[in-house]
């Protein structure tokens, strides 16, 4: 039983997966458990990592990350707030799997609102001095795409006014026509 356990507590995470659904085939019964504890552990999201996490990225920005990903290229111009949204697309990714698994409230608490609203006028940062309306452009993009992976529903997803009045009020007016 401890070779099985030390097996168990060094299986990868992809390992780990092909375990689950192993056993989930050979016990169904077990597959509204394994649902209801998945679902749960989805939803738990901690804002302010996520907000720092979003936060911290576009602040590790420099010039050079910034002559790299935006200007002329052979496709055509890309802009500097353009190319700071690259750094966004793993949240926004997220954003898209709550919504599709139903977890609307999970997916605006992913809130990458809240770390690009936390860059709003910060002057001294290189980066920003160049794309100041960076934060509020991918704000606006943040909630297009989190209004597009709802699909369509009947009345369309819409943020939630307290928390745009509450956590953004600069951008209140802003995000009011997004939503």
């Amino acid at each position: 039983m401890a070779d099985s356990m030390r097996a168990l507590d060094a299986l990868s995470a992809e390992e780990a997966q092909v375990l689950l659904r192993e056993l989930l085939r050979r016990h169904p019964t077990w597959r509204a458990e394994a649902e209801k504890l998945a679902r749960g552990l989805v939803s738990s999201v901690d804002r302010s990592t996520v907000a720092d996490a979003v936060r911290e990225g576009l602040e590790a920005l420099d010039i050079d990350d910034l002559g790299a990903r935006a200007g002329r290229k052979s496709w055509g111009y890309v802009g500097p707030g353009e190319a700071a949204w690259e750094v966004l697309e793993p949240y926004q990714r997220e954003i898209s799997r709550l919504a599709a698994l139903g977890m609307e409230a999970a997916a605006q608490r992913q809130c990458v609102l809240l770390g690009l609203y936390a860059l709003r006028g910060v002057g001294e940062h290189e980066l920003l001095q160049y794309c100041e309306d960076a934060p509020a452009e991918c704000a606006g993009w943040t909630v297009d795409k989190w209004k597009a992976a709802g699909g369509a529903r009947e009345g369309g997803r819409r943020l939630d006014p307290d928390f745009v009045a509450d956590e953004l009020p600069e951008w209140a007016s802003f995000l009011g026509r997004k939503s």
